[in-house]
């Protein structure tokens, strides 16, 4: 019985030493990636070295996005038709399905 207790002694000794050491790996790891992005963010964009016709030149390079006249203008128009709905607005006066007339006037009884 001394045999099969020392085991399983053993193996909660092992598990509780192998989560603690997955607890600091994790860690680590959390650590390390936090430290890769402020160094990349450091060099990539705090320390670069590039000039204003570098920066120019990949600006152009980016906008190449082309600007369609027709379709804004559509957007524009389908802007004015609902601006102009709102103002106009005429409020719903159907039959109201949660609050019917006969609960107009009802009060809550207070206990």
């Amino acid at each position: 019985m001394k045999k099969f207790s020392a085991n399983i002694e053993a193996i909660e000794f092992f598990k509780l030493h192998a989560l603690q050491l997955v607890r600091r790996l994790y860690l680590l790891l959390i650590i390390g990636a936090t430290l890769q992005i402020v160094i990349s963010w450091y060099y990539l964009i705090h320390k670069s070295d590039w000039t204003q016709e570098q920066k120019q030149k990949y600006i152009n390079e980016q906008a190449f996005v082309s600007f369609n006249k027709d379709s804004y203008q559509k957007a524009l128009e389908i802007l004015e038709k609902r601006k102009e709905k709102l103002q106009h607005y005429k409020p719903y006066e159907g039959r109201d399905v949660f609050f019917p007339p006969e609960f107009e006037n009802y009060k809550i009884p207070v206990q």
